[in-house]
């Protein structure tokens, strides 16, 4: 996520208005965009910043949500492709980094905050002490409050339940 920043400080969202739901997506993830958008987020869709080598399935900052869908080949920008499973998991996983931006009281400021009182207990039951252990291998050049908000969202998404990311958005995003 942090290793983006950069390429995110120079992109500016076009906010997805209905095209999100043009390609296939479940109902849950059409409700987490719109609460989304609602906590006043853009989510985009195969922006261009999804054709850099250091960007491989999405980023959040500040308020813009990317998700580079993997069946899309770089430098196409087109929206109306089938949403995969790894698409989804991208959703979530950059839908909880937003929520994690809300934690402050400040909605877009980028400083985020872990949601759970104890992500690593929650993460246990999800991914486990390997997929604990993975993600903050992937992230062992970050420090320690960066892997512990990778592994809550790794483990957010992997729950794979929208329904309480929607509530999470309303109660901590939407003022």
């Amino acid at each position: 996520m942090f290793k983006y920043l950069l390429a995110a400080a120079s992109f500016t969202a076009t906010i997805v208005g209905n095209a999100v739901s043009a390609a296939p997506i479940p109902a849950g993830h059409v409700r987490l965009v719109q609460s989304l958008r609602d906590a006043g987020y853009s989510v985009v869709v195969n922006h261009e910043t999804c054709d850099r080598d250091d960007v491989k399935y999405g980023f959040y900052y500040r308020g813009n949500i990317v998700i580079c869908q993997t069946n899309v080949a770089k430098g196409t920008r087109s929206i109306n492709h089938d949403w995969n499973s790894e698409d989804l998991d991208t959703l979530r996983h950059e839908a909880h980094h937003a929520i994690q931006d809300c934690m402050d009281g400040r909605n877009f400021d980028g400083e985020l905050s872990q949601v759970y009182d104890d992500p690593f207990t929650f993460a246990r039951n999800i991914i486990g002490v390997d997929g604990i252990r993975a993600v903050r291998s992937a992230y062992s050049d970050e420090d320690y409050a960066t892997q512990v908000l990778e592994v809550e969202a790794f483990a957010v998404a992997a729950d794979n339940d929208t329904n309480e990311q929607v509530s999470d958005v309303y109660r901590f995003c939407v003022r």
